[in-house]
């Protein structure tokens, strides 16, 4: 259901840039965006501050104003990530910079829903692991050098 409402949001967008120019539909989309975070996060507060004491129209309004923000980011983000590659780029490298980009735009989105699937993702834990290679070689590297005098 969320992702019929992204289409059609998307498609309401992609009018909305033609019509009115990217700027200003960025910037519109960024004020909703801002306008359903603080009713989102008034409304959490709620239910944190009073737990089950709330009403289920309180989890309602927050799953109403979370499907808005969606469709708001679909507005104008969606098609802006398709519009601007190809405007940027010459004419002869045009096809392969879109293809780079959208490659670059979903291994990333790819990397982010795995790092946020469970708690212990693998990638978390491959990202962990190499900071703290990372660490402890940058502080033996620190301890030769005071050894050796080079500080």
């Amino acid at each position: 259901m969320l992702n019929v409402w992204c289409l059609f949001c998307s498609l309401a967008g992609t009018h909305l840039i033609a019509k009115w120019g990217r700027k200003p539909t960025a910037i519109l989309s960024e004020v909703l965006l801002v306008i359903c975070l603080f009713i989102i996060g008034g409304l959490s507060k709620i239910y944190a501050d009073h737990g089950d004491a709330t009403s289920g129209s309180v989890v309602y309004g927050d799953v109403a104003v979370m499907f808005l923000f969606q469709g708001f980011y679909s507005i104008a983000w969606t098609p802006l990530l398709y519009l601007y590659p190809p405007e940027v780029m010459n004419y002869s490298i045009r096809a392969n910079g879109v293809a780079f980009s959208q490659l670059g735009l979903n291994a990333f989105a790819y990397a982010i829903t795995l790092m946020h699937s469970d708690r212990e993702g693998a990638w978390l834990t491959l990202l962990q692991t190499r900071l703290r290679l990372h660490h402890a070689h940058r502080a033996r590297q620190h301890r030769v050098e005071d050894v050796h005098g080079q500080r």
